[in-house]
């Protein structure tokens, strides 16, 4: 599965713009948050 990332400033649209991407492609969106979250509690993976 390929993953797409979106960089945005604040108040710009981008999680608009993700979730619009995401369902016109038939992916999820997952936050930030829940990326490194796993990362850390599966991977031991730190966050920088």
């Amino acid at each position: 599965m390929a993953i797409i990332t979106i960089s945005r400033g604040s108040f710009s649209g981008g999680k608009s713009l993700a979730e619009c991407t995401a369902s016109r492609l038939g992916y999820s969106c997952v936050s930030r948050e829940v990326l490194v979250g796993a990362a850390v509690k599966r991977y031991d993976v730190p966050e920088q």
